[in-house]
C-alpha cells in the first residue's frame, strides 16, 4: 500500500525564488529558445492568429539552418514585440551546439538554453517560523499591518476595485475555491479560471498528481484549472482540481485580492488569473520531490497572458514572485518580459520580486559576485515593470532589524519597497500527498486557510494589487502611467541606499491621479480597475551557498 507523504515546500520558506543558477545538466538538452528579427514588416500589432503564420514560417526557416525542428512559436509575444519567439529542438545536436551556431546568425537577437529552475530549501538564516494559521470566520484585518502602511483604507474611499480589472499571478497556481478568493477568481465563461504549464525532460522526471497516487509518470504539456470541482481536500490524481500545487500562489493571490471574509486583499473586488508555471517533479528518481519551472514554461505563461490581453481581457498587471541568480546574461529573458509588458494598447505592468539574498542587485558580493538576479535586474530596462523590495513594520528593510525572516535585496535597480514581513494572507486548506520511499515528509505551506509568510514574494503583490486598484479608479491609464503614480508618490521609507523611489503610498497615488482629473471620483469611481516566492528559496549559481 502506497504511503502518503506530503508535498513540496515548507512553511519556513519565505519567497519562491527559482534558480537561474545552472549546472551543466540544468537545462533541456538539445533545446533552445530564440528571439529572431522579423525582416518582413507588419508583425507588430497583428492579432495572435494572424501572427501565427508569419512566426511559423520564420521559425521553420531558422530551424532548418541548424538541422533542428520547431517545438513551438509564441505568437502573441511576437505580435506584441515585432520579433519572433520560438522554441526549437534537435535530436542530434546539443544545446551548446545550437546556441553557438545560432549566435552566428545576424537575424538572431537572443538565444538561450531551456533552463530548468528548481526550488530548494532555505538556509538557516533565511528561515522563520510561520505564525499561527488557524482557520476562522472572523475578520483579521487588524492583523494586516501591511495594508495600513500603504494607506489602503484611504484609497478605498475612491474605489475598492473593479471586476473588469484582471491581475495575472504567475506562480504555483491558486486555490480557486478558497472562501476568501473564489468570488474574485477570473473565469473565461467556460468553466476555466486559468492555466497551468508544465513540461518534461530527459534530465528530470516530472510527475503529475496522478503519477504520485498511481506510481507512474504522466506527461502533459498544459492543462486548464477548472472551476468545476473542489480544489480542497486530500487530492491525488487530478491537476484540474488542484489549483495550487504548493500554496505560495494562493498566499500571493490573497494579498492582491482577498474579498475580506477573514482577510482583505489590496482590492476587495478584482479578478485574479492563475497562471501556474511550476511543476511537481522528481529530482532524484525514487527519492526526492520538488518544484521546478522551465524557461519554456514561463514563456508559455507570458504568452498566455499576452494572448488574453490582445483578445480583450483587461489584464492590467502580472505578479512574478520568482527569479534567480546567474552569471550568464539572459537577453532572452529580457526580450520575453518586455514583449509581455507591451501586450495590448495599454500594456501590462510586470511586478517582480527583488529577491531575499540581502544583496545590492547592482553590485552583489560574496558568493553572488559577478552574477545578476533575473528577471529583477531588467526592471530598469523594461518600461512597464517594477522591481519590489520588502520592508518590515518598523519601516526598515525586511531582515535588517535583526529578525530572522527574509533579507530583502536592494539597490538602484529596485524600484520600490512594500510591506513584506510576516504578512497575513490566504493559504491552501489541504495537503497534497505524494508517494516516495522512506516516509520522508516535506512540510507544506500553512494549510489551514490563512497564515503568515515573509519575503519579497509577499511585498510584490502589495504593489501589484495597488496597481490594479489604481487601474480601477483610472481605467484610461496605461501601465506606464500607473507605474508613474506609484513611483512619484512613494515615501522616503527604504529609499536612500535601498531603492530608487521608496515605499509605495497607495492613498497618495490615488490622490495624485484624482488631481490630474483622470476619473475615479463620483459614480464612476469603481469602474475600470500582480522569486519565487516570498519564500526565500535561494538558488544561486554558487554551490557554496547551499
Amino acid at each position: 500500500m502506497m504511503k502518503k507523504i506530503l508535498t513540496v515546500l515548507s512553511a519556513l520558506i519565505l519567497t519562491l525564488f527559482a534558480s537561474s543558477a545552472y549546472a551543466a545538466a540544468d537545462y533541456i538538452e538539445g533545446q533552445v529558445l530564440v528571439v529572431l528579427k522579423n525582416n518582413n514588416n507588419g508583425l507588430a500589432g497583428l492579432s495572435t492568429a494572424n501572427a501565427a503564420e508569419v512566426c511559423s514560417a520564420a521559425a521553420k526557416s531558422l530551424a532548418s539552418t541548424v538541422n533542428a525542428n520547431v517545438v513551438s512559436t509564441y505568437n502573441a509575444l511576437s505580435a506584441s514585440s515585432g520579433h519572433i519567439f520560438t522554441l526549437i529542438s534537435s535530436p542530434t545536436k546539443t544545446a551548446n551546439e545550437l546556441e553557438r551556431e545560432l549566435k552566428q546568425n545576424p537575424n538572431v537577437i537572443a538565444v538561450s538554453k531551456n533552463y530548468f529552475c528548481k526550488i530548494v530549501s532555505p538556509t538557516k538564516n533565511e528561515a522563520v517560523s510561520a505564525a499561527p494559521d488557524a482557520c476562522g470566520t472572523a475578520s483579521r484585518f487588524d492583523e494586516q499591518w501591511g495594508l495600513k502602511k500603504i494607506n489602503v483604507e484611504k484609497a478605498w474611499e475612491t474605489t475598492e476595485g473593479d471586476r473588469d480589472v484582471v491581475v495575472a499571478v504567475i506562480d504555483t497556481g491558486v486555490m480557486y475555491d478558497h472562501p476568501d478568493l473564489k468570488d474574485n477568481i477570473w473565469d473565461d465563461g467556460h468553466g476555466h479560471c486559468g492555466k497551468m504549464f508544465y513540461s518534461h525532460s530527459k534530465n528530470y522526471d516530472y510527475l503529475s498528481l496522478e503519477a504520485m497516487s498511481n506510481d507512474k509518470a504522466v506527461y502533459q504539456s498544459s492543462v486548464d484549472i477548472c472551476t468545476d470541482g473542489v480544489s480542497g481536500g486530500k487530492i491525488s490524481g487530478n491537476w484540474e482540481r488542484v489549483g495550487d500545487i504548493n500554496g505560495h500562489g494562493t498566499h500571493v493571490a490573497g494579498i492582491i485580492g482577498a474579498v475580506g471574509n477573514v482577510v482583505n486583499g489590496v482590492n476587495k473586488t478584482v479578478k485574479i488569473l492563475p497562471v501556474g508555471v511550476f511543476s511537481v517533479l522528481q529530482l532524484v528518481p525514487g527519492l526526492c520531490l520538488g518544484l521546478g519551472a522551465l524557461y519554456s514554461d514561463i514563456t508559455s505563461g507570458l504568452e498566455y497572458i499576452a494572448e488574453l490581453k490582445q483578445s480583450g481581457v483587461n489584464i492590467v498587471a502580472a505578479n512574478m514572485s520568482l527569479g534567480g541568480w546567474t552569471n550568464e546574461p539572459s537577453q532572452y529573458y529580457f526580450e520575453v518580459l518586455d514583449a509581455a509588458s507591451r501586450a495590448g494598447d495599454k500594456g501590462i505592468l510586470m511586478c517582480i520580486a527583488a529577491g531575499n539574498e540581502e544583496q545590492d542587485i547592482d553590485n552583489p558580493n560574496g558568493d553572488y559576485s559577478g552574477a545578476k538576479p533575473y528577471p529583477a535586474y531588467f526592471c530598469t530596462q523594461i518600461k512597464n515593470s517594477l522591481c519590489v523590495g520588502a520592508s518590515a513594520s518598523n519601516d526598515v528593510r525586511s531582515g535588517s532589524s535583526g529578525a530572522s525572516s527574509n533579507y530583502s535585496s536592494l539597490g538602484k535597480s529596485v524600484s520600490v519597497f512594500a510591506p513584506g514581513e510576516q504578512i497575513l494572507s490566504t493559504c491552501i486548506s489541504y495537503d497534497i500527498y505524494c508517494e516516495t520511499p522512506g516516509d520522508y515528509p516535506l512540510v507544506t505551506m500553512p494549510s489551514k486557510g490563512y497564515g503568515l509568510l515573509s519575503g519579497t514574494s509577499m511585498a510584490t503583490p502589495m504593489v501589484t494589487g495597488a496597481a490594479a486598484l489604481l487601474a480601477a479608479a483610472f481605467p484610461d491609464k496605461s501601465a506606464s502611467e500607473i507605474k508613474r503614480l506609484l513611483t512619484r508618490t512613494a515615501t522616503n521609507v527604504c529609499r536612500k541606499g535601498f531603492s530608487r523611489y521608496g515605499q509605495i503610498d497607495l492613498a497618495a497615488a490615488m490622490r495624485a491621479g484624482n488631481r490630474r482629473g483622470n476619473g475615479g471620483i463620483g459614480c464612476n469611481a469603481g469602474l475600470g480597475l500582480t522569486v519565487l516566492l516570498g519564500v526565500s528559496v535561494l538558488i544561486g549559481l554558487k554551490k557554496k551557498r547551499r
